[in-house]
């Protein structure tokens, strides 16, 4: 069968025939539309996109987040969002052959945040992951130019909507973004 756009999924009918779709279909190459009226379950992404030790390492992340007391919630086409007390802590993003986690975090943080992971010892594994200008438009100037100091280490280009982006991460990374996800959770317990 080859694929159809068939629109928005509303009644159950439309759900059968988007599960008849799926069955010859990725759930990461539906469409928004399809995958909206899904809403599909992230264990179900990863086993589907991932294997080996990628998929270990993101079953046991999701297994993690889970653990206190977060629930991912799909928010966007091969996305999954992580809240904390109706607050962004982070987002997961799952795709052929790779995932990536976009920590959250507020700005006004950042110097406090910034210690935190000096204290942690997480100079390195933040530098690697540091997220670079793609030119979305979503910044009123363009961050292309700009420079920032992170941790003490000057980067050029980094993207003023998102700081970091931990894209297939290792053992190292995810236990970084494990101390990022506490500590953002800690500033929504406890905010200015």
């Amino acid at each position: 069968m080859r694929y159809v756009n068939y629109g928005i999924f509303e009644d159950y009918e439309n759900l059968i025939l988007l599960e008849a779709i799926m069955a010859e279909q990725k759930i990461s190459s539906l469409s928004f539309k399809e995958q909206k009226a899904l809403k599909p379950k992230i264990e179900n992404s990863i086993s589907e996109c991932l294997d080996g030790d990628m998929e270990r390492a993101a079953l046991n992340f999701i297994d993690y987040v889970k653990s206190i007391k977060m629930s991912p919630r799909w928010t966007n086409r091969n996305a999954w969002v992580m809240n904390y007390k109706g607050k962004g802590v982070c987002k997961i993003y799952v795709y052929d052959n790779g995932w990536f986690i976009r920590p959250s975090f507020n700005y006004d943080y950042e110097d406090e945040l910034m210690t935190f992971l000096t204290i942690n010892r997480q100079e390195e594994t933040i530098w690697d992951n540091i997220y670079h200008c793609r030119a979305c438009g979503k910044s009123p100037a363009t961050c292309m130019q700009k420079s920032k100091i992170v941790l003490g280490k000057e980067f050029k280009g980094v993207c003023s909507c998102v700081l970091l982006q931990f894209h297939n991460p290792n053992p190292d990374a995810i236990e970084c973004v494990k101390k990022l996800i506490d500590y953002r959770r800690m500033t929504i317990a406890n905010p200015v």
